[in-house]
């Protein structure tokens, strides 16, 4: 077990044995490497000492991203747009504007569905993703940063399915077509110019 992981919860446990109301998803976002290693501690924690946490503050620890495990990005980006009511084409609008790469639509739409499909290695985006990706979704960058290395099964790409998928759900995406210029080489480094590019 982490120094850092059972300093943090002995902190936690004494903030509530003093009757402070400890913030867990603050202590578990220090906990840097460790935050899953704490996250679990404190809702074992949570579990066995119901009467030192309400039912409303479980419920609002098991909401917070950044108290859940890690997960493979194809798993995670999904959950997280869901969660917060962002389509695929609201977060590609707004990567795009984070990122500096106004026009880019397309190209980064195309990226956005190899990274939820797990076509293309999360460890290959470079750090401005990562930071414009915590920042649109509203998350610490940690939670997306644990989960990079983290392996999912590559699904076959299938250009058909991104077609009926973002027609069904992201009308805005095709429109933008016409209005497409030629791929910009900065959208090509900042998805696969990462580690493994």
């Amino acid at each position: 077990m982490s120094d850092r992981a059972l300093e943090l919860f002995e902190q936690y446990l004494e903030q509530r044995a003093s009757g402070q109301h400890p913030d867990a998803a603050a202590l578990v976002h220090e906990a840097g490497d460790q935050a899953d290693v704490l996250a679990g501690m404190i809702a074992a924690y949570a579990a066995t000492h119901p009467a030192d946490v309400t039912e409303d503050q479980l419920e609002q620890m098991v909401a917070r991203p950044e108290l859940e495990p890690p997960r493979p990005w194809p798993e995670l980006l999904p959950a997280l747009r869901e969660r917060t009511h962002t389509t695929r084409a609201t977060l590609v609008s707004r990567l795009c504007e984070v990122l500096g790469v106004p026009g880019s639509e397309l190209q980064v739409a195309a990226y956005v569905h190899e990274l939820e499909a797990g076509l293309i290695s999360p460890a290959r985006v470079r750090p401005a993703v990562v930071s414009a990706l915590a920042a649109v979704l509203g998350v610490p960058r940690s939670l997306l940063e644990s989960s990079r290395g983290l392996a999912a099964e590559p699904r076959p790409a299938s250009g058909l399915n991104f077609a009926r998928s973002a027609r069904h759900s992201d009308d805005g995406l095709m429109s933008l077509g016409a209005l497409e210029p030629d791929a910009d080489p900065r959208v090509d480094d900042l998805f696969t110019g990462g580690d493994d590019g």
